[in-house]
């Protein structure tokens, strides 16, 4: 699609194909954002360590740790 291609965004208003595509890629990131968090949450709940998690997500066991904190918190029943 050329650059000067419109798409009608979720409230009606025309915006360019490639926002209409970023906005689509934002909202995605979120939700599996929240699924992660929440799937962590249940991963910890269930007594998977962080070295486990961090390794099925291929991050570090610091970045997971950081990343997901309020994970934890929502496990430990906070």
């Amino acid at each position: 699609m050329s650059r000067s291609d419109r798409q009608r965004s979720g409230i009606g208003e025309e915006v360019l194909f490639e926002e209409y595509m970023l906005r689509r890629a934002a909202r995605s990131r979120i939700e599996t954002e929240r699924e992660t968090s929440d799937a962590v949450a249940l991963a910890l709940d269930a007594g998977v360590s962080w070295a486990r998690i961090a390794q099925l997500l291929g991050v570090s066991v610091t970045i997971a740790k950081s990343r997901y904190a309020a994970s934890e918190e929502r496990a430990m029943g906070a």
